[in-house]
């Protein structure tokens, strides 16, 4: 089933605020995607980070924060006036919420009340806050997620995001405590500190501060060298070493203190292990493998 049959077409009754998706392969946001109850985080302000994401509970490794179904789903290349369109479909409230989002962008000199100006802050907020799905739609596609837009960026994040198919889910990667900051990347953080930094300036237009990024000396050089050794495991997998890379992988994100990203590496050892037609040594990896993708994709990922 194609996300393309996917349209937000809107029914908002006022009284009850009960918003749904009138035709969706999704379902769509609901009204608890846009007012989550009891959530298991607050949105506060962050010093120096904007609005902030932060756990009211502590929060145990592989356990779901939440899942949010996409606010809209677009193609990379999209006019504006298609993204005005969808905009336009909106119920008032997700409009409200979509423009309360960060943006970016320098401040535009036309008057806010221009229609110029308000369309140019709607393509910055969408650009500022898309996620790319493309890796599990296999096309270019980008989607609002109106609650998953409030987390910050960690090069070393406690959480992970995976998108299921029709919702993404936002799982700890290690133990957070009451009052931490739930924390995502927003990049791929296997790089040497001075490009993430970079990275991170031209399209965010924000500096990282957290603690792999204050990292001096030494151990900024070491930090650097573990990421691109992390990197390159990726890239040169083969199948008669796959064992070899995957310890080396697991051990070197211990020494960084990374804990999210390791179910990519998890798929790489199942794949190459199924070309190498070698049944018994996937069966002895399963349990590993089989907690690694739960913590990090949720039990549905396991097949």
């Amino acid at each position: 089933m194609s996300w393309k049959s996917w349209y937000p077409s809107w029914i908002h009754q006022m009284g009850d605020a009960v918003i749904e998706q009138a035709k969706s392969d999704y379902g769509g946001p609901k009204k608890d995607d846009l007012f989550p109850r009891d959530p298991e985080y607050r949105i506060v302000d962050v010093a120096g980070k904007g609005k902030g994401m932060i756990a009211k509970h502590r929060l145990a490794r592989g356990q779901l924060i939440f899942s949010e179904a996409p606010l809209f789903l677009y193609n990379a290349d999209i006019k504006p006036v298609g993204l005005a369109q969808f905009y336009r479909e909106l119920p008032a409230p997700a409009r409200a919420a979509l423009l309360s989002l960060a943006n970016s962008t320098l401040p535009s000199l036309l008057p806010a009340s221009a229609p110029e100006a308000h369309l140019g802050r709607l393509i910055d907020v969408c650009d500022t806050n898309c996620f790319d799905i493309s890796a599990v739609l296999e096309e270019e596609v980008l989607g609002i997620f109106l609650v998953g837009s409030r987390i910050n960026h960690s090069c070393s994040p406690n959480t992970t995001r995976y998108f299921n198919g029709k919702r993404f889910e936002f799982r700890a990667v290690r133990t957070i405590e009451v009052g931490e900051e739930i924390t995502i990347t927003y990049i791929d953080a296997f790089r040497p500190c001075r490009e993430r930094q970079a990275f991170l300036w031209k399209h965010w237009r924000f500096s990282c501060h957290c603690d792999a990024c204050k990292l001096r000396g030494g151990k900024l050089v070491e930090s650097d060298r573990r990421r691109m050794e992390l990197k390159g495991l990726l890239r040169a997998w083969e199948r008669h070493e796959a064992a070899g890379y995957f310890d080396r992988a697991m051990k070197l994100l211990e020494e960084e203190d990374y804990a999210s990203g390791k179910a990519q590496y998890c798929t790489r050892l199942v794949k190459a292990l199924q070309d190498k037609g070698d049944a018994e040594a996937l069966q002895a990896w399963r349990p590993k493998l089989v907690e690694i993708l739960t913590a990090e994709r949720g039990p549905w990922s396991i097949e």
